[in-house]
């Protein structure tokens, strides 16, 4: 498997969507760990609205937590390494919740697991962006450049 730049694949797809004229809504709790230090950013903030979780959100988590409660203690997903899914259900339903989102944009492999062990009991309201692949592959756009 090759290894990929996350935060180069992230800052791409950014880019695209922004010449594509649309919007990208920063969920706050990702917006944590870029302010923090965690992750260096390339690319402005300015560019990106930022969503605090609020209410609706948090009625929907319960639901999404459950769900993938239930599904780890019944063995139907292995995520023994991820010890607190909670922070998975909170994200998932932000993008749920808010009608404007329909892209979930991720590299993390064991988050899309939760998201189909999701779509097997409910269906969430927007599509999952693999950062690793190409945008204009996961478009289907020839890249004339």
């Amino acid at each position: 498997m090759r290894k990929i730049d996350s935060l180069k694949m992230l800052t791409n797809i950014i880019s695209f969507f922004l010449k594509k004229k649309l919007s990208c809504i920063c969920l706050q709790s990702v917006l944590r760990s870029f302010v923090s230090g965690e992750h260096p950013i390339s690319f402005r903030l300015k560019n990106l609205k930022i969503l605090p979780f609020n209410l609706d959100h948090a009625k929907r988590a319960g639901e999404f937590a459950r769900i993938l409660h239930e599904a780890k203690k019944n063995k139907q997903i292995d995520v023994s390494e991820r010890s607190i899914i909670i922070n998975d259900a909170k994200l998932f339903a932000q993008a749920d919740t808010e009608l404007q989102i329909k892209y979930f944009v991720t590299s993390d492999q064991e988050s899309m697991k939760l998201l189909n062990t999701l779509r097997s009991k409910i269906n969430p309201k927007f599509e999952i962006v693999d950062i690793t692949i190409d945008c204009n592959e996961r478009f289907g756009l020839l890249n004339l450049q």
